[in-house]
């Protein structure tokens, strides 16, 4: 849908368990928006969005600043498994990711760590003067398909559908991952650092998902309040009358 970013897309059209269907053209998922074109960005102003969220950490959104649609709303929610410590954190200092934790680690973390995040995109969705919204993190895959995630199961989308949302980040991104990746490594230059041939080939690797990825978040919610649901009103504090709302709002 944009030149700019390959993993923007509605999550719009997804069935519910109950007949119901999440309605197009309220809510949109997607990678950073910093390289969107001028044709890119008369789109998002004919989507009519009006707020763009922001999942990255500060060192992402400084080195790729978003392009935003005239009279958007720019929230930063900033977001890295581990915090500003971690070793996530370091990697995108030092454009040194051989020591890269597993992805499943990763997602375990994300759900531990950022469940305040989390609540606070899924209240900013619930919010219609907050909608059209798009949010996003880098890639559009790993923070924003956990968010993705949490959402539609509050609107009551089945764990395969959503799954299968989860891995359609590969279609979109498979087609894009070298040039991607050379991306990175010219950023890299410009920081006086070189990308290694085997970086490469990890990061064209880190650049697609599983579907262990975002069931190891799923368990993290089960191990951590018995139940995806209890996690979702205990954890994120998304009890049954913001839930009821977010469905009246957003289901057909």
């Amino acid at each position: 849908m944009l030149e700019g970013q390959p993993n923007f897309r509605d999550l719009g059209g997804h069935p519910t368990r109950n007949g119901s269907s999440v309605v197009v053209g309220q809510v949109f998922r997607s990678g950073d928006l910093s390289a969107l074109t001028g044709p890119d960005l008369t789109r998002l102003e004919e989507l009519r969005i009006c707020t763009v969220v922001d999942l990255r950490s500060e060192v992402e959104a400084d080195a790729r600043p978003d392009r935003l649609p005239e009279g958007a709303a720019y929230v930063p929610l900033r977001m890295l498994p581990g915090g500003s410590s971690s070793t996530l954190e370091a990697m995108f200092r030092t454009g040194d990711f051989s020591a890269f934790p597993t992805w499943e680690t990763i997602y375990r973390a994300a759900i531990r760590d950022h469940a305040d995040t989390y609540s606070a995109l899924i209240r900013l969705v619930a919010d219609p003067a907050a909608r059209p919204l798009v949010f996003h993190c880098t890639t559009g895959k790993d923070r924003t398909g956990i968010g993705t995630a949490l959402l539609l199961t509050v609107l009551g989308v089945a764990w395969a559908d959503i799954e299968d949302d989860f891995l359609r980040s590969n279609d979109y991104l498979r087609p894009h991952k070298t040039a991607m990746v050379e991306r990175m490594a010219l950023e890299m230059e410009g920081s006086g650092l070189t990308m290694q041939e085997g970086t490469r080939q990890l990061l064209e690797r880190m650049l697609l998902v599983e579907a262990s990825y975002l069931n190891a978040a799923r368990d993290e919610m089960i191990a951590l309040e018995g139940s995806v649901a209890a996690y979702l009103s205990r954890s994120l504090g998304i009890e049954d009358d913001l839930a009821g709302d977010l469905r009246d709002q957003l289901l057909r």
